[in-house]
């Protein structure tokens, strides 16, 4: 799927404190809560700037997997709070959990 509408990303890298420790902890946590794909999917989002058009096919390349896997990871990224996105007439993507906790709150 491919998003026509503007984009924003809210990470929890953004605010620069790439070497904070709560950022350290934050993808130490990352690497032993989710499954190999899923991480490298986040830190592929990571990547990501403001205005960038959200493209399954994109992913499918970038990681060597079908659709269905695509799918599959980003559910397992929002079920633990990776990840969230809110759509209206700005798309806003949420990645990272301190981004997800900062921004949305509480997603359940």
């Amino acid at each position: 799927m491919i998003s026509k509408k503007p984009t924003i990303l809210k990470r929890t890298l953004d605010n620069g404190d790439f070497r904070s420790m709560q950022s350290l902890q934050e993808i130490s946590k990352g690497i032993s809560e989710l499954s190999p794909l899923a991480f490298k999917m986040l830190g592929y989002l990571y990547t990501k700037s403001d205005n960038w058009k959200f493209n399954n096919k994109d992913f499918q390349n970038k990681l060597g997997v079908a659709e269905s896997t695509v799918k599959k990871l980003l559910r397992e990224l929002k079920d633990k709070k990776y990840f969230h996105e809110s759509k209206g007439e700005t798309t806003v993507y949420y990645i990272g959990l301190s981004a997800v906790k900062k921004y949305v709150g509480d997603t359940e």
